[in-house]
């Protein structure tokens, strides 16, 4: 919020047009195809590489940073 041209509180119009840009760019996400949504509409179909992990979490380096990543929020070690 900030004052107004009579000292009221108004929304502030840089609020307004972030709202206004975010709107328009997850429009276009959609309509582009890059929301799981539009995927799915378009028929797209997710197949993960051969020798890939069965998820990320199995992956060692995820793992890793994962445990780092906890630590450091944690304050342990």
């Amino acid at each position: 919020l900030v004052k107004g041209k009579d000292g009221h509180l108004v929304r502030s119009p840089l609020w307004l047009m972030r709202r206004d840009a975010e709107r328009v760019v997850t429009d276009l996400g959609r309509q582009l195809g890059l929301t799981p949504d539009a995927r799915v509409r378009a028929g797209i179909k997710h197949e993960s590489p051969e020798g890939a992990a069965a998820s990320p979490a199995a992956d060692p380096n995820v793992s890793d940073f994962t445990a780092a990543r906890r630590k450091r929020l944690t304050g342990a070690g």
